[in-house]
């Protein structure tokens, strides 16, 4: 394509390349991932607090910076993920243990204990209406 010598200063700006933007939410599963592999979508959920939509995994699967190395070994082996090779590119890494520290993450496992059931949340309600001075 040709264009006029005095056009292509602003064709060239049509056509340059700007950096990408990733959500919030794609950056801290990118993070988990990262710092917590192999881990499955369920793990991701309970860390961050809400729900991860297939649509978030499966971006990062086509930009080829995670995969799925396996599957947990409990009912509805739900995949394992973990970063790739094109992550380390895209991040300007050779290997994970360039990633800065973070602050300790919570055990997955730890978080059960933490957070009360809903069942003993309203008995722990209850309890302190019936104790209340009226």
């Amino acid at each position: 394509m040709q264009v006029k010598q005095s056009l292509s200063e602003y064709i060239a700006k049509l056509w340059e390349e700007k950096p990408q933007k990733y959500t919030k939410a794609t950056l801290e599963t990118l993070a988990l991932i990262a710092y917590r592999q192999p881990i499955t979508r369920g793990e991701i959920e309970e860390i961050r607090g809400v729900s991860v939509g297939t649509q978030l995994i499966r971006g990062i699967l086509e930009r080829g910076w995670i995969k799925i190395v396996g599957q947990r070994d409990v009912p509805g082996r739900p995949s394992l993920y973990a970063t790739t090779k094109e992550f380390l590119d895209y991040f300007g890494l050779q290997h994970l243990r360039e990633l800065p520290d973070l602050p300790d993450l919570p055990d997955v496992d730890s978080l059960d204990m933490e957070l009360p059931l809903e069942e003993e949340k309203d008995q722990t309600e209850s309890q302190s209406e019936l104790q209340a001075p009226h």
